[in-house]
């Protein structure tokens, strides 16, 4: 792959202040996140998408009309009844096919003699995951605009629907990733818990991986949700009955949405809005449990070039992953470790098909004002957001950007992140409410929030700067305010 770098940000912030930019935020580096980046803007067409790392957090921002646009003419496909995502869908399967032939290569061996075969191998992967984000990024398109698509097209039919038939509609009709482990986990439990142990760290290693690196989880991790889901369901009985559960979900659902549907008369380009977010819900599902094996990959090759250049792995991931300039030098430490103490702004313009990087303390710094600048301006004084899964709570709030966080939440808090992922969950189910700045109704909050009946508002825009840890507030996701209490 061959890549046109420059560090001239002047045409980042240009577009950005003439677009109206759609933000996301996530406990990120740029190795991990670099090529689903470029996969995205490629996706989209001709524009910019831009972010600035610093300290293992990025906060990134895509071309909102780009993406606006995108998702209507989904919609409008589907109105007219030839909708193409199927076929996206299973062009998508053959690169994710490509991807696990990679996976298995590298949990076979991996293991380079020189660092440029490892060079190689490295662009060989980052083609693959090019490729893997092109395609479904169609999904993160619906996310500023959903809640209002679903309203327009299905519920503003729907006299009376209730929130409870509101989430039937929006469920998710695949079983989520912690549905599939602990699928896993009931029908091992006739082994002994040593080999049971082993195997689910063999199939499971990688769940908690994300954009900020990946590990091996140890054996300790899979006993004790070993031992939750024993306690959960202690006899054969329950077991079983759960495995059925689990196994029988997926017609459940759908029997379920169809009678909703039925009750309130929906025309059939209607139902297929219906059906559509459903689609898009298991497909982020299934991208991201994807995402978690290439992360583990790409944590492999950090470790692997750490070794090769003498440098810590978490200097590392402060490059691009396509960067040969920094990855084929003999000592980049001074660079990469600016990065990582003072930020690094990057882009993908496929405007002037280059990729940006600079590392300039000043460009970061004038780049971070400028989005400030432009979020102030889309941000009210009140927190308020989309009902992801409705209910009033009270709590402590905690901001989680990062597994590192973990140590300060406690059971009962109010969980407040720019957005959730899997590997959050830990918290999530100790939470007594959620509250995102990002995300639309096929977001992880809200698949979780409504699978785990938390009370759950989402896409905010402002929680995290307006909210902070220790502050008591009311979340109210029947009417999607929150409110301070003093």
């Amino acid at each position: 792959m061959q890549v046109k770098y420059t560090q001239d940000i002047g045409p980042i912030i240009e577009y950005v202040r003439e677009h109206t930019m759609y933000r996301q935020a996530a406990a990120a580096a740029p190795f991990f996140l670099t090529m689903p980046f470029a996969g995205v803007v490629h996706a989209l067409g001709a524009g910019i998408t831009a972010g600035v790392s610093r300290d293992g957090f990025t906060e990134f921002l895509i071309d909102r009309d780009l993406m606006v646009k995108e998702a209507e003419r989904v919609i409008v496909e589907i109105s007219d009844k030839k909708t193409g995502l199927e076929s996206s869908y299973t062009v998508w399967k053959k690169s994710v096919l490509m991807h696990d032939h990679f996976v298995a290569e590298m949990e076979s061996g991996g293991k380079w003699k020189t660092k440029d075969d490892l060079l190689v191998d490295l662009n060989r992967f980052n083609d693959l995951m090019l490729e893997m984000w092109k395609i479904p990024f169609i999904i993160d398109c619906f996310d500023p605009i959903g809640d209002e698509v679903i309203t327009r097209e299905v519920f503003s039919h729907c006299d009376g629907l209730t929130d409870e038939e509101k989430g039937v509609l929006l469920r998710n009709q695949e079983l989520t990733t912690h549905d599939l482990l602990e699928l896993d986990i009931l029908r091992g439990l006739q082994l002994e818990q040593k080999e049971l142990d082993g195997l689910m760290q063999e199939r499971w290693h990688w769940i908690q991986n994300d954009y900020a690196g990946g590990r091996i989880l140890p054996v300790e991790h899979f006993r004790a949700e070993i031992d939750s889901v024993k306690h959960s369901f202690p006899n054969h009985v329950q077991r079983q009955q759960r495995i059925e559960a689990l196994n029988g979900m997926t017609e459940r659902v759908v029997k379920q949405k169809q009678e909703v549907m039925d009750r309130y008369g929906l025309s059939e380009p209607q139902q297929g809005i219906v059906y559509l977010f459903s689609f898009l819900t298991d497909w982020r599902e299934e991208r991201k449990r994807v995402n978690q094996m290439s992360f583990w990959v790409y944590q492999l090759f950090v470790d692997r070039l750490a070794d090769f250049m003498q440098i810590e792995p978490e200097l590392i991931k402060m490059a691009d992953p396509r960067e040969e300039i920094i990855l084929g030098s003999d000592n980049p430490r001074e660079i990469l470790l600016q990065r990582r103490v003072t930020g690094v702004v990057y882009a993908e313009d496929t405007i002037n098909n280059t990729t940006i990087i600079s590392d300039d303390p000043n460009d970061v710094q004038l780049y971070k004002n400028t989005i400030a600048a432009l979020m102030e301006e889309d941000r009210g004084e009140t927190v308020t957001g989309n009902v992801a899964q409705p209910g009033v709570v009270e709590g402590i709030v905690k901001i989680i950007n990062s597994q590192e966080d973990f140590e300060k939440f406690h059971d009962g808090n109010i969980l407040v992140a720019a957005m959730t992922r899997p590997e959050l969950m830990p918290v999530i189910r100790r939470a007594a409410g959620i509250i995102t700045d990002e995300g639309g109704v096929t977001c992880h909050a809200a698949v979780i929030s409504r699978e785990l009946g938390i009370p759950c508002i989402i896409g905010t825009m402002n929680a995290t700067a307006k909210l902070k840890d220790g502050d008591h507030v009311e979340l109210n996701a029947n009417s999607g305010e929150v409110r301070k209490i003093e």
